[in-house]
């Protein structure tokens, strides 16, 4: 990694990108679809998943000064039309998307893109939207980061972890990955089974952590929706969409689309997959997610779209990490199949 910064320091130094930037647009028929999930400034010792903190307030700020003088800002629904009807995109074209539905999109990250008059789009899980806890893979990184135990055992999945500080984090990304390749109830149980044994320290948790991961309302989400924000479905209760039964999926896919049609008196035409990874996006995934009338979706599979060739049930973001440089980021856009993860 460190490697691909010290590129890009010099890509971006000699002036490459702004070169491929002017370039591409020649070449490629391309929309940059950057996808965020939290922007926040934290503290040590954090308690929640720090690999979901996408940016700080300041940093996103450059990125967006960056997008809004360099690039060309669309909605979803001008992307949405482009598809469908062949419309022609400016130069340059490039969305801004939100992952979740944590409340510090409001406070930190609307703000930003109202000042610089920036479309965007943000993905929601409708379980979680003004309810005063979080969302669960959130609160197993609390059980990592502020649990006692430091010996793990969960013969389920022949998983030990010996906990120690330096260790936490690694050991929560294990125990995820592991989860995308089990059905929902089974994961479930395990956490259930989990929280019994070595206890659920989000029982007693400070209200000053608790303020840390909470969700948006739906009064704040609807001022977004009046003011060029697109609130569109990360469905329900964010489960890994190929490890459902049939109907527990059209549960997944339509629920949150008929919450915010009605809370927001909206029209939901696009949907982002929770996780978004080859192993939660099966052809059954993508065949019911169309019948459930969406128009397009959206994975977390690292690219760009290509309007050539579009998979309109699979299309593909740029991920926004907190440790990149501006350099990176600048970088990613202007030549993403080098500096794209």
């Amino acid at each position: 990694m460190r490697k691909l910064y010290r590129l890009a320091t010099i890509f971006t130094s000699t002036r490459f990108d702004k070169l491929f930037r002017i370039a591409r647009p020649l070449f490629c028929n391309e929309v940059a679809i950057l996808t965020y999930h939290r922007v926040i400034d934290t503290e040590k010792n954090y308690p929640f998943d720090s690999d979901l903190i996408s940016a700080t307030p300041d940093s996103f700020a450059k990125q967006m000064r960056y997008i809004k003088s360099s690039y060309h800002p669309i909605s979803m629904s001008k992307f949405i039309d482009s598809i469908e009807n062949d419309k022609k995109l400016p130069k340059n074209a490039i969305m801004v998307t939100f992952d979740d539905g944590f409340d510090d999109n409001y406070k930190n990250a609307y703000p930003i893109l109202k000042e610089l008059d920036i479309p965007a789009t943000f993905f929601v899980s409708t379980d979680y939207i003004g309810k005063p806890d979080t969302i669960w893979y959130e609160r197993l990184a609390y059980f990592f980061n502020r649990g006692t135990s430091q010996n793990i055992i969960i013969k389920e999945l022949n998983l030990e972890f010996m906990l120690s500080e330096s260790n936490k984090q690694e050991c929560y990304i294990e125990l995820i990955e592991k989860f995308k390749l089990i059905d929902d109830k089974k994961r479930k149980d395990i956490l259930n089974a989990l929280y019994k044994k070595y206890g659920d320290p989000y029982l007693n948790i400070s209200s000053k952590d608790k303020k840390l991961s909470q969700f948006m309302t739906w009064e704040q989400l609807k001022e977004l929706s009046e003011n060029n924000i697109t609130i569109n479905a990360h469905s329900h209760s964010h489960p890994i969409l190929s490890m459902l039964s049939p109907e527990e999926l059209n549960f997944e896919l339509n629920e949150p689309k008929k919450i915010i049609e009605e809370k927001l008196c909206s029209t939901v035409e696009s949907l982002a997959y929770p996780v978004g990874q080859e192993e939660s996006i099966s052809d059954s995934v993508k065949i019911e997610t169309k019948k459930n009338n969406y128009k397009v979706a959206f994975s977390f599979i690292s690219g760009m779209c290509d309007l050539n060739n579009v998979d309109k049930f699979n299309i593909k973001r740029l991920h926004v990490e907190k440790e990149y440089p501006f350099a990176l980021f600048k970088s990613m856009l202007s030549f993403p199949k080098i500096f794209a993860e």
